[in-house]
């Protein structure tokens, strides 16, 4: 059913102490989760957003510069709309992610660093490369951290 895809009704948010959301990409942490991260903030849970590239795209030299720069700025201004903490920022290039050494063990320490008791992340079903990584990683990130726990 078409529902079961694309629910037509709201539903609570899950409750949380402290969220974490992990964005491939500038733009990625309003896009995929902004109404979200909004609603936690306001109900005054601690919403960190953490940017994994730099949003330089295909850029060099003084352009990407540019670009990066406005992409951060960006970025911290949708944070002060949506309420939540400053964004941090990863150093990977846009496309990298998927090469990128130990990428779930960097998103298992920002997890454990922040506290969070509730992760969003891209979907492993998405299209983009650096989505896709994302999420993988993410899953085994959350995944280690629930083993060392003895949760899982």
């Amino acid at each position: 059913m078409e529902t079961w895809f694309l629910p037509t009704a709201t539903s609570p948010l899950p409750p949380a102490r402290s969220v974490l959301v992990l964005a491939p990409h500038p733009d990625d942490e309003v896009f995929g989760c902004g109404g979200c991260a909004a609603l936690y903030a306001r109900a005054g849970v601690a919403v960190q957003p953490h940017i994994l590239t730099d949003g330089g795209g295909h850029l060099s030299g003084a352009q990407r510069d540019a670009a990066v720069a406005l992409r951060r700025a960006e970025s911290t201004r949708a944070a002060q709309v949506l309420g939540t903490a400053a964004p941090t920022f990863g150093t990977w290039q846009d496309r990298q992610l998927g090469a990128a050494d130990d990428l779930s063990g960097h998103l298992g320490e920002l997890i454990r660093a922040s506290a969070a008791d509730l992760v969003f992340a891209p979907s492993p079903w998405e299209v983009h490369p650096d989505h896709r990584a994302a999420a993988w990683a993410a899953l085994r990130a959350v995944n280690a951290l629930h083993l060392a726990q003895g949760t899982a």
